[in-house]
């Protein structure tokens, strides 16, 4: 009689064309293959291990990526202007990137990526389209 126990399993993968379709291909094999790993009963087990091992060695080298992390857009909040209107302050925030200044309220773009949301006293919130988390930038 057998009895066999149940693991779960995390592969980390990283590298540089994991989002590749070979690389994507090799991935969803290598899982496949591992779910259908038989348990460990002598002998045989062994050698299924030693030719696995070389296959996920191989699948996890092609399927390998590090994802960059952009760096920071090089904006700088420099100043908030602030004028009476008839709804309570109207702010322009003046913010510095390399070779440029911008003079924006809300709604307006900026270097033609990223639209400014919301312009406090001390703060100004930037969004790029997508998904992308807001940038704030501060005075302080």
């Amino acid at each position: 009689m057998s009895t066999h126990s149940e693991y779960d399993v995390l592969i980390v993968v990283s590298g540089d064309n994991l989002l590749e379709r070979k690389s994507i291909d090799a991935l969803r094999n290598l899982i496949i293959n591992l779910q259908f790993v038989d348990g460990m009963d002598g002998e045989g087990f062994g050698a299924l291990h030693a030719a696995r091992t070389a296959v996920t060695r191989a699948a996890l080298s092609e399927a390998a990526v590090q994802v960059p992390i952009a760096p920071p857009p090089p904006f700088k909040l420099i100043g908030v202007a602030e004028e009476a209107g008839p709804d309570g302050p109207v702010r322009t925030a003046i913010i510095a990137a390399p070779g440029q200044v911008f003079l924006v309220k809300e709604g307006d773009a900026v270097a033609s990526r990223y639209r400014v949301t919301k312009i406090s006293a001390e703060v100004v919130e930037l969004v790029e389209p997508g998904d992308a988390p807001p940038l704030r930038l501060s005075l302080r």
